[in-house]
């Protein structure tokens, strides 16, 4: 398959999976959209237990990307007043959870979605100090953030409109600030909801115009042990769960890994230029 245009490089084979639409469709942007019928994200939780969800399997891999992130927040050292802002935040389940971490205390969240029915959720739900916003990303104010998350939202954008997305998320950003982003890997099929799935090499390239990539990494590697273990606690008429192998299969998810064989996610640290 040949690597999209869009993004300024020359076409070349690899393993980019792309959906059928390269341009937006709405019938791929309502799949997401009617899942916010219900804040979903507010279920797992990185503190309590048990973690419910409507799938583990999500609830794992999502807090193990609340704690990839917590860390990372964390090592750049926050000062007071230092303003996050979450591009695709959702229903704002994400950076609600990070707000409510104590070693982020210095941190004013905020989230911006282009989907009005998920940012209601955020404004129901959340318990972040910031603010939320029903709009375009392009609309933010220039050099406001000190650093910024993309988690499992860049999918969501058609290849068309990369370009444009990466360099409204670079304007919002202050010089230099750091950015995470997380996307689904290759590794997993491509469905319906998302318009693409990435290796360490195309999700790189979307961002290195306006970005510096500092570490590239797979996460969400399930092992051969962890899958027999979920199909013998869970299936469709029981659900057991076990506090420490609850966080022995998220510290494994939370796994950084420098090839991207297994890994059914990306995490992409970065750095405004």
């Amino acid at each position: 398959m040949q690597r999209s245009t869009g993004f300024g490089v020359s076409p070349m084979i690899d393993t980019f999976a792309v959906g059928e639409h390269q341009t937006r469709s709405l019938q791929v942007d309502e799949i997401q959209s009617s899942q916010y019928g219900f804040p979903y994200h507010y279920i797992p939780s990185n503190v309590k237990f048990p973690n419910f969800a409507r799938n583990w399997g999500f609830a794992a891999s999502y807090i193990a990307a609340i704690e990839l992130v917590e860390d990372w927040l964390t090592l750049s050292n926050p000062q007071p007043g230092h303003r996050h802002m979450d591009f695709g935040c959702g229903d704002g389940g994400f950076v609600n959870a990070l707000a409510a971490r104590d070693r982020l205390g210095n941190v004013s969240f905020s989230g911006i979605d282009f989907d009005a029915n998920a940012i209601r959720w955020a404004e129901m739900f959340s318990v972040v100090s910031g603010t939320f916003r029903a709009r375009d990303i392009a609309t933010l104010p220039e050099k406001s953030y000190d650093s910024g998350t993309l988690i499992e939202v860049f999918e969501h954008v058609p290849p068309s409109e990369g370009d444009a997305f990466v360099e409204a998320i670079s304007r919002a950003l202050k010089p230099s600030a750091p950015l995470f982003v997380t996307v689904p890997s290759t590794e997993k099929p491509l469905i319906d909801k998302h318009y693409r799935h990435f290796d360490f090499d195309t999700i790189s390239t979307c961002f290195m115009e306006n970005f510096t990539v500092e570490e590239v990494f797979g996460f969400e590697k399930r092992t051969p042990m962890m899958r027999m273990a979920n199909r013998l606690m869970r299936n469709g008429r029981i659900y057991m769960e076990l506090k420490a192998l609850s966080r022995l299969e998220i510290s494994q998810l939370a796994q950084k890994h420098d090839q991207l064989a297994g890994a059914g996610r990306i995490g992409l640290l970065l750095r405004k230029k």
